[in-house]
Parts: structure tokens; C-alpha cells; sequence
């Protein structure tokens, strides 16, 4: 019996070439052309898939989930002290070593195995081909902003969601479009925090913010009064929403939540920052150092109405140990 498999293939635009440059970040696109759809017969022979990689050398993943199974894969939980859990998504059931791929046609070539090298059942599955160039040497982006913790934002798409040609990476009080000449600190866009109650001086978090998807120029942050260790009894955590103001200081959007302002329930002045899928912001909270108790919580915030439901993840995610 015949199967097929739609494919959604990830795209990396990769960063590199040369160490240091005074000239403009121009990185050439990574190009991985795969088929839409292939038929795989499940009798144990080998799927070769055809793939013309294009602009660079690329590493490239294969990687192989269920498709439309979610409903069947219930409470699942795993990993390291149980952090991984999943429910009611389709699953990664197999995923290859990196393989290098030059500039070219090539075959990427599957065994019909899953993860433990069991013959996969015959059926409907999504294909993913993730990739990179692991051959030229890393070309200078910025200078002026640099990751924090490994992470940073990045705005790829406009307000239509659309692709932007020079996308913009962004922190609360910083924001550097790539393309600029990553040794001209002038071209960095700056805006100062507003006043608030809500700012302390162990605000890691706003390296970590999020867009209003309707206007780039309004953002939110997490940020607190003081932190549980300084100040027990005034400790609060909330979301600002923002509005970006270049080369000045940034105004509070008082429309949104209690003038600008979403105080979080039970939180105590830590945080994540904050992540948004274009509806919902989420934040999250580990107060096990303060309260010498496992406390941890997700929270999930309506972007529009600023309403929120707090989620205990104390058991699984905390520990006082």
C-alpha cells in the first residue's frame, strides 16, 4: 500500500563567511528544494528523496513526525526528571545524524526505521528538512547587540506577515537591523525605558520581549517591583505593554490591562521573559529559591483583553533540592 508524505521544509538563513567585516551583513540564502509529496511503499526498502541544495553548503537533519495523530497520543512524559511532556501533539518519531551536503542535487536516504529501529507502520507522515551551513566561516552580524544567554528575538516578518528583507533584532532597549555595517555602532536604535514602579536592577528578563503583531512599535516586558530577596513584603511581577519611541524613551500604552499595566498573580519578582505566538504572550515564574517550596508557574496572557490564566507547573519543574 502506497503512502505519502507532505513535507514542510525549514529554511535557515544562515549567518556566516567571515569573521570580521566593516562591510554591510549580506549573507548568502541557503536553498533546500525538496518534493512537496512522496510515495513510500513500508516494505522495508530504503526512501531515497530527492533534494537540490542552493547559495551554500548545508548540514542537513532528516526528520520524520506522525501527521494528523494528535488526538491519539495522549499524556506522555519523559526526559530529563520528567521536563519533556507532551499531549495531544504529533511526535518526532525518528530524526537522522547531520549529514553535509554540497551546493547540488543529492539523495537524502531513509531505512523506514523509527528512533529505536523498529519498522515504522504504514500510514500518512510529515517529512522535515532542517538545515545549515556547517562549511563557510561565520560573518559578523552586529557588534552593538550580542545574545543574551545564547538567545535573542528576532523580527522576521512585517505587520501584514509578510518577510522582511532586513530583519530587526530586538531587546526592550535595543533594536539592530541586519544589513546595517556591523562595526558602525551608530546605526543602533535606542530607546529608553520609561518610569515605572515595576523596573529593579535584576531585570535580566527584558532581553527577552514581545511584539504586538499589529504594530512592531508596541512591545511588552516583563518586570518587577523588587525582588522576593529584597523585599518580601512588596514584591510584585507584572507585563508592560510599550510603545517604541526611537532615540527617546519608550511611553507606557495605558489602554492596555490596568494603564499599561498586567500585575501577575502569585508572582514574586522573578521571571522569564516574555514569548508570544501572535495571540497569547507566556511568562513564566520559579520562586522555589524564595520560598524554600517547589513554586513554579506558566502563565498565558490574551494579547487583546489582557486577561490571563495562571498555570501551577510546581510539580514537575521545581525543586528545593
Amino acid at each position: 500500500m502506497c503512502r505519502s508524505f507532505p513535507i514542510y521544509l525549514a529554511f535557515l538563513l544562515t549567518l556566516l563567511s567571515a569573521l570580521v567585516s566593516a562591510d554591510p551583513f549580506q549573507p548568502t540564502l541557503l536553498g533546500i528544494d525538496a518534493p512537496g509529496f512522496v510515495d513510500y511503499q513500508f516494505d522495508g526498502a530504503e526512501l531515497k528523496i530527492p533534494v537540490t541544495v542552493t547559495g551554500t553548503p548545508a548540514g542537513i537533519i532528516f526528520c520524520l513526525f506522525t501527521k494528523d495523530m494528535a488526538d491519539e497520543i495522549g499524556y506522555t512524559i519523559n526526559g530529563y526528571l520528567g521536563w519533556h511532556q507532551v499531549n495531544k501533539i504529533d511526535t518526532c518519531i525518528y530524526y537522522s545524524p547531520m549529514e553535509s551536503y554540497e551546493v547540488g542535487r543529492h539523495e537524502i536516504v531513509w531505512d523506514g526505521r523509527d528512533q529505536d529501529g523498529n519498522f515504522v507502520s504504514a500510514g500518512y507522515y510529515t517529512y522535515y528538512l532542517w538545515g545549515y551551513d556547517n562549511k563557510n566561516e561565520r560573518q559578523l552580524a552586529a557588534s552593538e547587540v550580542m545574545p543574551y544567554c545564547g538567545i535573542f528575538d528576532i523580527q522576521e516578518t512585517d505587520e501584514s506577515g509578510l518577510p522582511m528583507p532586513h530583519p530587526v533584532i530586538y531587546e526592550a532597549q535595543r533594536r539592530w537591523t541586519l544589513g546595517n555595517d556591523p562595526s558602525d555602532g551608530t546605526l543602533l536604535d535606542f530607546s529608553a525605558l520609561p518610569q515605572s514602579e515595576f523596573w529593579n536592577n535584576e531585570n535580566d528578563n527584558l532581553h527577552f520581549t514581545a511584539l504586538d503583531p499589529a504594530r512592531h512599535d508596541h512591545f511588552f516586558v516583563r518586570a518587577s517591583k523588587t525582588t522576593y530577596e529584597q523585599n518580601p513584603e512588596q514584591t510584585e511581577s507584572a507585563i508592560l505593554k510599550l510603545k517604541w519611541v526611537a532615540g527617546g524613551s519608550s511611553e507606557i500604552v495605558s489602554d492596555w490591562a490596568d494603564n499599561g499595566c498586567l500585575v501577575l498573580p502569585g508572582a514574586l519578582g522573578t521571571s522569564s521573559g516574555i514569548v508570544s505566538d501572535g495571540e497569547y504572550l507566556y511568562t513564566s515564574d520559579d520562586n522555589s529559591y524564595y520560598l524554600d517550596e517547589p513554586k513554579a508557574d506558566i502563565y498565558i496572557v490574551d494579547m487583546d483583553d489582557a486577561s490571563v490564566v495562571d498555570i501551577d507547573i510546581s510539580e514537575w519543574w521545581s525543586s528545593t533540592i
